[in-house]
């Protein structure tokens, strides 16, 4: 066990792109987090805010660009991921405790938000503004729009699962000081 190498730790670059990328996706997700808490409060008079929202941020003319822009390497970031993952799983490389279960929750907060998009998000939204175009639906909607709030709720902690990891890598990624003299 001794002779296996240790995990690199990440670069202030690798930080700060990872703190940039993460704040905004978890800035987002809050935003339509609390966009619903607030149409949660008074349906009746908030729901045609809150379908105009959603259509929004489905079409939204800047920030749709620049999610297209942040997206594109996002498979190489999970692969990146995985490996880091699979590097503690697997036990090909050694790092603190809490540098490997950042890693692990990492992957799992990736490929959790991945999967929460596709199955759940998208899904809902769909729903939500297909049962709240018509007033005759109003029941299904605010049913909706309490099912939407809840997946959105648990797409804020997931961003904020990520947000956290790569300051965790960061901050205990150091090797020990007797490592160091053995390699020496």
């Amino acid at each position: 066990m001794g002779d296996k190498p240790w995990k690199a730790p990440p670069s202030v670059s690798d930080l700060a792109g990872a703190c940039t990328f993460n704040s905004m996706f978890f800035t987002l997700a809050l935003i339509d987090y609390s966009a619903d808490l607030w149409a949660l409060r008074s349906p009746e008079a908030r729901l045609s805010f809150i379908v105009d929202f959603v259509l929004w941020r489905g079409d939204a003319p800047i920030i749709s660009k620049m999610l297209l822009v942040l997206l594109l390497p996002l498979p190489l970031i999970i692969v990146g991921i995985l490996y880091a993952a699979l590097q503690t799983l697997c036990g090909w490389r050694r790092a603190s405790l809490s540098r490997h279960m950042a890693d692990v929750a990492e992957a799992a907060g990736i490929c959790s938000i991945v999967f929460m998009v596709v199955t759940r998000v998208i899904p809902v939204q769909g729903r939500f503004l297909e049962a709240c175009r018509s007033k005759e639906q109003r029941d299904a909607c605010s049913t909706t729009l309490a099912e939407m709030a809840e997946v959105h709720l648990v797409m804020v902690l997931l961003n904020l699962l990520m947000f956290v990891c790569p300051i965790v890598k960061f901050a205990r990624s150091s090797v020990p000081e007797s490592e160091k003299t053995k390699a020496a």
